[in-house]
């Protein structure tokens, strides 16, 4: 019986690098990473607040070799590396849809589960949208995605942000709640409960606290009380 291979689809900042890790470290897999993630480019040109490392890191990813085969090309040469582990955002699993304006280019679950077969889906997402919406945002004004060391010289860039912001957060939000409706995924977790979980798929997880990524961000009461006042968002969210 073939290996399984394993997806995460989760949007950014919500624990897939460190998951991802744990699941490449743990059964020996092929990291595909986000090296598929198709993102539409339009969504970075159009937003003037993101942080220039952040618009080289997605043009880096884009010039990936695997990244120019055609799309049933990119599906064969991943099948061809099972065992694998993968991450999507939430994009990435609408082939040739408009959402908001913005055409995605992405892949069919049903398509992966047959060529990756036999193949676990994980959704993450994070109940607490606040502390999500601050670290979507210091994301896109650094470019730094995760802390790869306890002694990492880091300063979380601290701001107002603009209705636009909010708009663009709340936008990635909807698109999250309706991938999670359009699909059926073996596993959901929050990020609140991966930390907490003692066994998912298998793996041991309390086994790897402390590896691979670390805690970037802090935020205060009164940030948290500001995102809340102009967002209305919650920090205890349950996807529906």
């Amino acid at each position: 019986m073939d290996k399984m291979s394993y997806l995460i689809v989760s949007p950014v900042r919500a624990g897939s690098s460190w998951l991802n890790s744990v699941l490449e470290t743990h059964y020996t897999l092929y990291n595909v990473g986000e090296t598929l993630c198709k993102v539409n480019p339009d969504l970075i040109k159009d937003n003037q607040e993101m942080s220039e490392h952040y618009r080289e890191n997605m043009v880096k990813m884009w010039s990936k070799e695997l990244r120019d085969l055609p799309r049933d090309k990119q599906i064969d040469f991943v099948a061809d590396k099972k065992p694998i582990v993968a991450k999507f955002t939430p994009w990435d699993l609408y082939e040739d849809e408009t959402f908001d304006g913005h055409l995605g280019n992405g892949y069919k679950l049903d398509i992966l589960k047959e060529k990756w077969a036999p193949l676990t889906t994980i959704f993450l997402y994070r109940r607490n949208l606040v502390e999500h919406f601050l670290s979507f945002l210091a994301y896109h004004q650094t470019g730094i995605g995760n802390a790869t060391s306890q002694f990492m010289q880091y300063q979380r860039p601290v701001a107002k942000f603009t209705d636009d912001w909010i708009k663009y957060h709340k936008m990635h939000m909807e698109f999250m709640e309706r991938c999670y409706r359009d699909h059926t995924f073996d596993h959901t977790v929050s990020y609140e409960d991966l930390f907490d979980m003692d066994e998912l798929c298998g793996i041991p997880l309390k086994q790897y606290e402390g590896q691979f990524t670390f805690k970037l961000n802090k935020y205060t009461r009164e940030e948290k009380d500001e995102v809340i006042r102009r967002t209305g968002y919650s920090e205890n969210y349950e996807l529906h």
